[in-house]
């Protein structure tokens, strides 16, 4: 085995900290992104009706997916060289934004009279990236110190 590669699954605690903490940050992101895809979905059943609400879904579940394809194709770079990180995530990008055309032509085939729904549901996946730094700010900063 190379140095930097242990023989432990990516989200066990025997695997690399750097990885298996990347690991959990993306499941935790999708799942935030459910959720989210989740409410979005049930507020526009409520107000605008079933058309509306399937929009709705679909927008988020490009959000979903094409976060899903990013994160699969980073978690395939393993190297510690951060030159071989930053193109393996540059390939990330340009592979999802493809990816991201496609989906957004077929979803708004099937749902051409409902475009703000669409984008409503993709949008409530973007929030989740904003709680997911928020979240890493908060675990990577220290406390402040308290006074006795």
């Amino acid at each position: 085995m190379s140095q930097g590669e242990s023989s432990a699954p990516l989200g066990s605690p025997a695997g690399g900290s750097a990885a298996g903490e990347l690991a959990k940050t993306i499941v935790w992101l999708l799942r935030v992104q459910a959720g989210l895809t989740v409410l979005i979905t049930v507020i526009f059943l409520l107000w605008m009706g079933t058309q509306a609400a399937f929009a709705a879904l679909a927008g988020g579940l490009v959000g979903i997916i094409l976060t899903a394809v990013a994160a699969l194709r980073l978690l395939q770079v393993g190297s510690d060289d951060a030159a071989a990180i930053v193109r393996g995530f540059y390939r990330a990008m340009a592979v999802k934004l493809a990816i991201a055309m496609l989906l957004f032509v077929v979803v708004a085939v099937q749902f051409a009279a409902w475009f703000g729904p669409i984008m409503s549901g993709y949008v409530a996946t973007l929030l989740a990236y904003w709680l997911a730094l928020w979240r890493l700010a908060r675990v990577a900063l220290p406390a402040p110190p308290t006074e006795t």
